[in-house]
Parts: structure tokens; C-alpha cells; sequence
């Protein structure tokens, strides 16, 4: 959680500077990936620790679903963050 609020941060501190400040925009862009990419290594990290509790407990492999299953999500919500984006854009007027 603290990856994301750093990130978050990092992020909103992007809209003070001006169009000029190019270098500044680029190394808080980079600060801000830098502490968000801990979230997806932690997601498949812990995948792989639920499927082992789930072969602990059960006494069967999943680790293909729990592994296909977290990807397909990761897709999923992809697609509908993007719908989301085209949706806020046309509703604001935006023409491509």
C-alpha cells in the first residue's frame, strides 16, 4: 500500500510544474513507476503463495488456474480502465 500512495503522490505532484519543465515532469514520471511496479511483482508473488496454501490444503495443484485466473483479471481491468478513459474524454468533448 505504501508503493501506491508513494506513487500516487509522486503522480499529483506531476500537475504543478508548467510545460516547460520537461526534465522535472520526466523524473517524477520515472519515481512514480519506479514505486508502482512493486505492486504488480507483489500481486504474482503472492499468487504463487496462494496456490502453494491451496495445494497445502486441498492436496491438488492449481497453480495454472490460480496463475491464468490473475491474469485474465489483470486484462479485465485493463480493458475496463481504458473504457473508462474513452468515456470521461467523450463526455468532456474530446475529439482525436
Amino acid at each position: 500500500m505504501a508503493s501506491l500512495i508513494i506513487s500516487g503522490a509522486l503522480t499529483n505532484c506531476i500537475a504543478f510544474f508548467g510545460p516547460d519543465d520537461v526534465v522535472q515532469v520526466f523524473v517524477l514520471g520515472c519515481a512514480a513507476e519506479f514505486f508502482a511496479a512493486f505492486m504488480s511483482v507483489l500481486t504474482f508473488s503472492m499468487l504463487g503463495d496462494t496456490a502453494d496454501y491451496s495445494e497445502w490444503k486441498n492436496g491438488r495443484r492449481a497453480t495454472g488456474l490460480f496463475y491464468s485466473a490473475g491474469t485474465f483479471i489483470q486484462k479485465a481491468g485493463s480493458g475496463f480502465s481504458s473504457a473508462l478513459v474513452l468515456l470521461v474524454l467523450g463526455a468532456y468533448g474530446y475529439v482525436g
